[in-house]
């Protein structure tokens, strides 16, 4: 496991992009988004064989919770989507990145996705949190290239 961090005064701005945001003030939109969220996780569980993979359920759970869930979008159709949840008033945590490759989309749409969501938490947070296992090699360069830092977690 790799432990990243990134500082207001560190982000790196890049592309803007269409993205929904779910959090708990708007859960009664839930319902509209179910569909595009629980196709995600079919395409999730076809290409990948993880333990901790969610289900709608959670998803809902997470929300009334707290955690902010933003997904993106590319040509109206969802592609992708990634967790955050507040650690304290400085600092929160991202986690589930995922963005699809079941669907034709640009290249660098993982990186675009992640640099505008940690921007927009970097508005409310100082500092963001994540950590990466190891087989997930692909986001060590992709979060570096936004501005995210090595930690030690100890």
């Amino acid at each position: 496991m790799k432990y990243y961090q990134l500082n207001r005064n560190e982000y790196i701005k890049e592309k803007q992009l269409t993205i929904e945001r779910l959090e708990f003030e708007n859960i009664i939109t839930f319902e509209y988004y179910e569909p595009h969220i629980t196709s995600l996780i079919n395409y999730f569980n076809k290409e990948y064989k993880w333990d901790g993979m969610f289900d709608i359920e959670e998803v809902e759970n997470r929300i009334t919770n707290g955690h902010i869930l933003f997904m993106l979008y590319y040509e109206k159709q969802a592609i992708g989507y990634v967790w955050f949840k507040k650690l304290d008033d400085n600092t929160c945590f991202g986690y589930n990145l995922y963005v699809t490759k079941k669907v034709e989309r640009p290249k660098h749409s993982s990186k675009w996705f992640y640099n505008e969501v940690s921007g927009i938490m970097l508005k409310e947070y100082n500092t963001i949190k994540v950590e990466i296992e190891d087989w997930n090699k692909v986001v060590f360069d992709l979060v570096e290239e936004i501005g995210y830092k090595i930690y030690n977690n100890e």
